[in-house]
């Protein structure tokens, strides 16, 4: 769908398939790939979503985990069914899909006294059995990926990124263990309820993929403060996982070659988004932001093993 932007008539026609009679819509403006809408029913919200980069199949699979997750008690938002049953309908041909609202902040940057909780929820979905049918591997660069950096214009980035993969590729030799991945825990996917718990959206890139591969990410996402490594929140994160799942010898070694992993994933992607695919003069610039961030962390990463109790390298 080109333009996945609904009307008023064209909303009320999709909630009626759940008999969903809602007063008031607002355009939910955070949406990256999707496009949605709070749903502010008579007796409850709900979040309606234009599923614009999936098809049918793909759209199946995520209600699928949805629910999957919800069966083994992670906190995320319900799918709901519809008249006929199904948790899935289409609008022009683009699955829509319609959810609880979780009521609660999203913040740009989660506090510090959020860390521990965020670190014990991340533990706890990696303890969720993985469905079989995830896509496999989806924390990891494209295939190729290497020679693409070798066209890119900015060569200090460019050199930047292979003398990364030095130390990141360490992480890909581990034999284990794998297992479910959100693979964007992020602030912006956490919602801090207003009793104080946590729970988490966006499960669009969950993946069977090391789990460490996943940990290693939070701490890049969750742990940077102005441009730099917070050993501190980082500890708190690494405290709370471990209160639900505790790391093998091999990840609590190869820890830092995951976060520079991550890091090195998300400047290359920023690099290719925002400066070649789509030029965004606005953040065109964000991908510099890694180089220093992942300086800082090997700075402050002896203050994070001792603070943690941890014992990578």
């Amino acid at each position: 769908m080109p333009d996945s932007r609904l009307s008023q008539p064209q909303l009320a026609a999709i909630l009626a398939r759940y008999d969903i009679a809602a007063p008031g819509v607002v355009p939910e403006p955070d949406g990256t790939t999707n496009s949605s809408y709070l749903i502010r029913g008579r007796s409850a919200s709900y979040v309606l979503t234009v599923l614009d980069d999936h098809d049918e199949n793909s759209a199946r699979r995520l209600t699928a985990l949805l629910d999957h997750l919800v069966r083994h008690g992670v906190p995320t938002s319900r799918p709901l069914r519809g008249r006929d049953g199904t948790e899935l309908t289409t609008f022009g041909g683009t699955p829509v899909l319609v959810k609880q609202y979780l009521r609660g902040d999203c913040r740009a940057q989660l506090p510090r006294y959020n860390c521990a909780a965020a670190g014990e929820l991340l533990g706890r979905v990696h303890t969720v059995p993985v469905p079989n049918w995830l896509p496999r591997r989806g924390r990891r660069l494209p295939a190729g990926w290497l020679a693409q950096v070798d066209t890119f214009a900015d060569r200090r980035f460019a050199d930047w990124l292979r003398e990364q993969w030095v130390d990141a590729a360490a992480v890909e030799t581990l034999a284990g263990p794998y297992g479910l991945v959100h693979g964007e825990y992020a602030a912006r996917n956490l919602v801090v309820g207003e009793d104080g718990r946590l729970a988490v959206l966006d499960w669009e890139t969950a993946s069977h993929d090391l789990l460490v591969l996943d940990l290693g990410a939070a701490l890049i996402r969750l742990c940077a403060i102005d441009g730099r490594f917070d050993a501190d929140r980082a500890a708190a994160l690494l405290a709370g996982y471990r209160r639900s799942r505790e790391l093998t010898d091999a990840e609590y070694a190869h820890l830092r070659a995951a976060a520079h992993h991550a890091g090195l994933r998300i400047a290359y992607h920023r690099y290719l988004r925002y400066r070649r695919n789509r030029p965004n003069p606005v953040r065109a610039h964000l991908y510099r932001a890694l180089p220093g961030f992942l300086a800082s962390l090997d700075q402050h990463w002896p203050r994070l093993l001792v603070n943690s109790g941890a014992r990578g390298r």
